[in-house]
């Protein structure tokens, strides 16, 4: 699965909201629903019942951010912000 990404992380470079994932079995890509907030280098984890967490990052500009979005893998509810860090990083 790739979510987000970025140029780079100079300010004012361009972030990415988009997800998409690579089928191992076929070699294809499908595209899942965008995250709310466009970020890179953020922390990804996956949950043993399917859950992917997008976690922190850099939001473009001089933004850190401190939320935490989570996607179903089955991909039919979007994205949901669930919580916040104590501090954006």
């Amino acid at each position: 699965v790739v979510v987000g990404g970025g140029e780079s992380m100079f300010r004012h470079s361009a972030v990415y909201s988009s997800v998409e994932a690579l089928s191992l079995h076929d070699e294809s890509w499908s595209e899942f629903p965008a995250m709310q907030v466009g970020r890179c280098a953020h922390a990804l984890a996956l949950s043993e019942c399917g859950t992917l967490y997008s976690i922190g990052g850099y939001g473009g500009g001089v933004t850190f951010l401190d939320s935490i979005e989570t996607l179903t893998l089955d991909g039919q509810h979007g994205w949901r912000t669930v919580a916040t860090l104590p501090e954006p990083r």
